[in-house]
């Protein structure tokens, strides 16, 4: 873009609110100073999901920036990453998820759960790797997204039950590089989290590694219903 007609094209084509479509003003990123305030923040890890977890890996409490519900407009937040390829706004939800848990988390290494090669290929991006990012923006942690594979292009989760997601993520991953999660702690990183499946998926495999230690963030948490 030619610098001098960014102006005009703010002009004619103002940025909007990802949550609320509302016009932002100076200072605002992605998201206005109201939606932002009332983002329903989760402040708590999330113990249903750390006893599901404990029972497959060493395990250190799950947090997640925001509760997630189908009805709530903060459900723009994900399509706009997820679906609508927005990988900026990943870095930038990240960056407020890295905000919350710095200082609660002692991880060494981020690992985005990764998505499969033709997913990703199809997207153009993993998303819970641009979260990643952003959250090593703030903790000064390296990302590897070479250390788990996606083994298996496994269909969407989305409509399923919960005993039909158990069985929709089984054996999907595999660890690429054990001698490097050899003892360490890392932060495994997720966009939305419901019943877990995935992520017991992932842990089982890590799980397998001497030593390991895990915690978990994702940008939010729905509870399947």
């Amino acid at each position: 873009m030619i610098p001098a007609l960014a102006p005009v094209l703010a002009l004619f084509y103002p940025s909007t609110c990802v949550v609320c479509e509302d016009v932002l003003v100076s200072g605002e990123e992605y998201i206005c100073t109201r939606c932002r305030r009332d983002l329903p923040y989760s402040y708590a890890g999330h113990p249903e999901l750390e006893l599901k977890f404990a029972g497959v890996c060493r395990i250190d409490p799950v947090y997640s920036l925001f509760h997630y519900h189908r009805e709530s407009r903060y459900k723009n937040l994900i399509y706009n990453i997820k679906y609508y390829g927005n990988k900026n706004l990943g870095v930038f939800i990240g960056k407020l998820l890295g905000e919350k848990i710095k200082g609660k988390v002692a991880a060494e290494i981020i690992l985005p759960v990764p998505l499969h090669r033709k997913r990703e290929r199809k997207r153009g991006f993993n998303q819970s790797a641009q979260i990643a990012r952003g959250i090593s923006s703030v903790l000064h942690l390296p990302v590897r997204e070479d250390v788990i594979r996606r083994v298996c292009n496994n269909p969407s989760q989305t409509g399923l039950n919960s005993g039909e997601r158990t069985k929709n993520v089984e054996n999907i991953f595999a660890i690429e590089a054990r001698e490097l999660l050899a003892g360490k702690h890392v932060l495994l990183v997720d966009d939305v989290v419901t019943t877990g499946a995935t992520l017991t998926s992932c842990l089982k495999e890590l799980g397998t590694v001497p030593g390991i230690r895990v915690s978990v963030a994702c940008l939010a948490y729905a509870r399947f219903a």
